[in-house]
């Protein structure tokens, strides 16, 4: 039998012999999208709808796929994977004793704290200490230390405990280094170049603009959030090609649909 699907923005077919394992068969549709040291903890096979497929040894033919069901698979190389292992790992071989000492040490000198909500799946938050070289502010000279890093650090806190980027990120098994925040340069909406967050190796750190372009402010929550689900998306494709764009989209649902303080109330019993 032949499956159809998506694998990184690429239309790739297999031929797959009765009894043939799900799992199999996202290791060979992702060795057909050039994905061929794929990470078998990192598949992600999807149906119509967003819905999810456990990748385990269960034949394909379980699935009861249609003649025309299309799929998406999401992967990461082996390589990848160890690139973002690699850079967690000299934080988490600390232990818990030295981290305290060095959150201790960071608070006394003001600097950026390395500690969010317990749970989340960030391994360091941290925010801006002074503008950037060149900044000014109508006209003056920036101050030394930049106003605003209480509210900042709360915005990342914030954005590390959602309960929709949580599922999100549970759910497809991410972990990213740290979560930073980096200065606003160009106007949003207006400049030809205006970054808005980056991902840089996957995981290892993934910035976001979190102030307004005068400085005096914050831009709103929920766009900084749909900020991060962009920059989540490149934790599997690192163009804006079609896989990246189906990726985004279905983060966009995911976290809306698991962000359970923003969802519709219902009443338990009659």
């Amino acid at each position: 039998m032949q499956v159809c699907a998506k694998c990184n923005g690429r239309a790739v077919a297999v031929e797959v012999a009765p009894g043939t394992s799900v799992e199999t068969l996202a290791l060979e549709l992702a060795r057909a999208g050039g994905v061929p040291d794929a990470a078998p903890s990192t598949l992600k096979l999807i149906r119509r709808g967003g819905r999810h497929v456990p990748v385990d040894g269960r034949p394909f033919e379980d699935l009861r796929l249609g003649a025309q069901e299309p799929l998406m698979l999401v992967c990461s190389s082996n390589m990848a994977v160890t690139a973002v292992r690699a850079a967690q790992e000299p934080r988490a071989m600390r232990g818990f004793a030295e981290e305290e000492r060095r959150e201790a040490a960071r608070q006394e000198r003001g600097g950026p704290s390395t500690r969010g909500s317990a749970g989340h799946r960030f391994g360091r938050l941290e925010v801006l200490q002074v503008r950037g070289a060149g900044v000014r502010l109508d006209g003056q000279k920036p101050a030394e230390a930049l106003p605003g890093r209480a509210q900042a650090m709360e915005l990342l806190e914030q954005l590390a405990a959602d309960p929709g980027v949580r599922g999100v990120m549970e759910r497809h098994g991410w972990r990213v280094g740290r979560l930073v925040e980096f200065p606003p340069e160009g106007k949003v909406g207006v400049s030809e170049a205006c970054l808005l967050g980056y991902n840089r190796n996957r995981g290892e750190e993934i910035g976001l603009r979190l102030r307004t372009d005068d400085w005096r402010g914050f831009r709103k929550y929920l766009r900084i959030r749909e900020t991060l689900m962009h920059e989540l998306a490149h934790m599997e494709h690192d163009d804006h090609g079609a896989g990246f764009k189906e990726l985004n989209s279905l983060l966009l649902r995911e976290c809306a649909e698991l962000d359970w303080t923003r969802s519709a109330a219902r009443r338990a019993g009659d």
